[in-house]
């Protein structure tokens, strides 16, 4: 344009260049109040995006200032300089953000469900892409999340009852219970656009499906009480001792074994005692097929319902 002597619309567009070329800072500015609210609400590892976006906003707002002076020929050659070393300094604290919010993120993970070296290695990597974990990852996570909810309505009924010692109840699952379809009005770019600007925007009817769930009891529970057994493994997803409290029986599963002192055994159910001294031992087989033994030197009430008891 300016070499064609057309100096007002060729100035326009080189001052207004530096704005346009990081249309992608809008998605930053819009990740930095996110952050923020984040970081009000207590949420750990917040602090981190928000001075990450902050630093990458700064050299963005540094490098359009030289480009504008620039424009307006007040300086001359600087952005040949600085653009690569902004272009640096971007990078690197977008790297080191994501590295550590996916640090954190498999930290977290590992704290709930204990993931091997190949698990961590392969999570951080999804998180580090911006994908979500495997969903065994998850349903072991949903699993542990439901029981550590199971112990701790336990550990309010043991609280509730001061004659009940230990209470022995049957875990469970979430189901989905049903699904339906829903419709949602979206606005589209309906002619032609470019980028963000659109010429004729119109309604489209997308459809999405909602599902609710439900709490499932586990049937055919094995609950042996009589002794402590040596060859039992534990299931991943096995909760965590309430404060309060101890977990005396465990969900069996595949995992990591019992200690060499050995475990009681609870296939499909858990047990959980409080401080109380003395009291009897409460084991709720609910419905099913299930085979219990209590406790040989304390009393024991045995709750069934339908099915068969042994």
């Amino acid at each position: 344009m300016l070499s064609e002597e057309k100096v007002l619309l060729g100035r326009s567009l080189r001052v207004a260049s530096p704005f346009l070329a990081r249309g992608t800072s809008a998605f930053i500015i819009y990740d930095l109040v996110n952050q923020v609210k984040a970081f009000k609400n207590g949420t750990e590892g917040a602090l981190v995006g928000v001075v990450g976006d902050s630093i990458y906003l700064g050299v963005d707002a540094a490098e359009i200032g030289i480009e504008v002076a620039e424009g307006f020929e007040v300086l001359e050659g600087v952005s040949s300089i600085t653009g690569p070393i902004g272009a640096g300094v971007g990078t690197a604290v977008f790297i080191y953000t994501d590295i550590y919010m996916a640090v954190k993120r498999v930290d977290k993970t590992d704290e709930i469900i204990h993931l091997t070296r190949g698990e961590k290695f392969i999570e951080g990597l999804r998180v580090f892409i911006g994908m979500q974990p495997e969903q065994y990852i998850e349903e072991l996570m949903e699993e542990k999340q439901l029981y550590n909810q199971l112990v701790k309505q336990g550990f309010e009924y043991l609280k509730e009852y001061s004659d009940i010692q230990s209470y022995v109840f049957p875990t469970g699952k979430s189901v989905v219970n049903s699904c339906r379809t829903v419709p949602r009005q979206v606005r589209q770019c309906g002619g032609a656009g470019f980028g963000e600007l659109c010429m004729r925007r119109i309604n489209v009817t997308l459809y999405t499906e909602e599902c609710t769930t439900k709490f499932e009891i586990d049937l055919d529970s094995t609950v042996l009480l009589d002794r402590k057994r040596n060859d039992i493994k534990w299931s991943r997803a096995r909760p965590n001792n309430p404060s309060g409290g101890k977990l005396f029986c465990l969900p069996k599963g595949d995992d990591e074994p019992a200690p060499s002192y050995g475990s009681y055994l609870c296939k499909d159910a858990i047990g959980l005692s409080d401080n109380k001294t003395e009291g009897y031992t409460l084991i709720n087989l609910g419905e099913g097929e299930d085979y219990a033994k209590g406790f040989k030197d304390s009393s024991n009430i045995f709750v069934v319902n339908d099915g068969s008891k042994e």
